[in-house]
């Protein structure tokens, strides 16, 4: 675009444009006189009364007529209106104008004496495609504390903890179940992404936290357990009045108690809830899991993050690996 314009890019999602905007079409893989040439289209506001050199077609829509301009870019070509000037040489202040005329079925080859030549739009007629959202306010949901997921002291990696406010966020679970809190990261974290949604509880428990913060800063959707799973597992779920649609489990890592954990969510987990476990490439974790799929309603979703983690247990001298998400889902 020339130097008197600039580029303030409009939603690229449904929107009412009103004003002048510029109107890119890729003319190579989209002949002008094809249904399909406005198919890739983008928006950018130019001064008032400014010309606007080089930005291939631009577009006016009168004030009046908002409800007209409505354009949904994934479907193709869909304006509510039926007609397209267009000049070759667009003067200051000159723009293509769309209006509620008839569809057109052919293409003018002369220019008017004003400079115009009428573009078609092809003979089918245009089909206008407007979609109201919902007012749902999970749908209007911002990650205002999502650098939470940063800062908290949790014994996960970066990735891993963003993955976890990420998924509880996208996810909007119910009842959401930590088993395993230690230093209290994770449990900040799950917090800190429903409270953005408001909307979702948390359990936690642990049979002995060292927690390096204060509860009560949490305690308006937490409730931590001081208990074992998968023994107070059943007061876990009592606490929240239901079955849990969420769970994180970084508990004890060996291959009998992972299992247990799995086993004893089968009673408090509703079917479709969502599971991760931490440390999902630690060799006895990776058994259990393998073990539960195979014996339990568990579906095997994805590795989620992989972060493999092959460090060094300095006392043994051994190699250690640590680390990923696994995620499965209760059936």
């Amino acid at each position: 675009m020339s130097p008197t314009s600039y580029r303030t890019a409009l939603p690229r999602n449904l929107g009412t444009v009103v004003g002048r905007a510029a109107l890119h079409v890729n003319q190579t893989e989209h002949p002008p006189h094809s249904q399909t040439a406005l198919r890739s289209v983008e928006f950018y506001k130019t001064r008032e009364g400014q010309q606007v050199a080089d930005v291939g077609t631009c577009v006016e829509v009168p004030r009046d007529s908002s409800g007209a301009a409505r354009i949904a870019v994934q479907t193709g070509l869909a304006f509510g209106l039926n007609r397209v000037h267009s000049r070759t040489n667009t003067p200051p202040g000159g723009c293509t104008r769309l209006s509620r005329r008839p569809p057109i079925h052919h293409c003018m080859s002369q220019f008017t004496p004003a400079g115009e030549a009428c573009q078609s739009l092809g003979a089918a007629k245009p089909t206008t495609f407007t979609f109201q959202s919902s007012n749902d306010p999970l749908l209007r949901a911002q990650p205002h504390r999502m650098t939470t997921a940063v800062i908290a002291h949790a014994d996960q990696k970066p990735r891993e903890r963003v993955l976890l406010y990420a998924l509880v966020f996208a996810l909007a679970p119910k009842r959401c179940l930590e088993i395993g809190v230690r230093w209290g990261g994770g449990s900040r974290i799950i917090h800190s992404a429903l409270s953005d949604l408001s909307h979702g509880v948390l359990v936690s428990i642990d049979p002995a936290p060292v927690l390096e913060f204060e509860w009560a800063q949490i305690a308006d959707r937490a409730t931590l357990m001081i208990g074992s799973s998968p023994a107070d597992l059943g007061r876990c779920r009592a606490a929240v009045d239901g079955p849990f649609d969420f769970v994180f489990v970084d508990g004890d890592h060996s291959e009998k108690s992972c299992y247990a954990d799995l086993h004893g969510l089968i009673e408090i987990t509703s079917p479709g809830a969502n599971i991760l476990l931490h440390d999902a490439f630690h060799p006895p974790v990776d058994r259990a899991i393998t073990r539960a799929l195979q014996t339990l309603p568990m579906a095997d979703v994805a590795m989620a993050a992989l972060t493999r983690n092959d460090g060094v247990h300095v006392e043994s001298g051994r190699t250690m690996t640590f680390g990923g998400v696994r995620w499965l889902r209760r059936v």
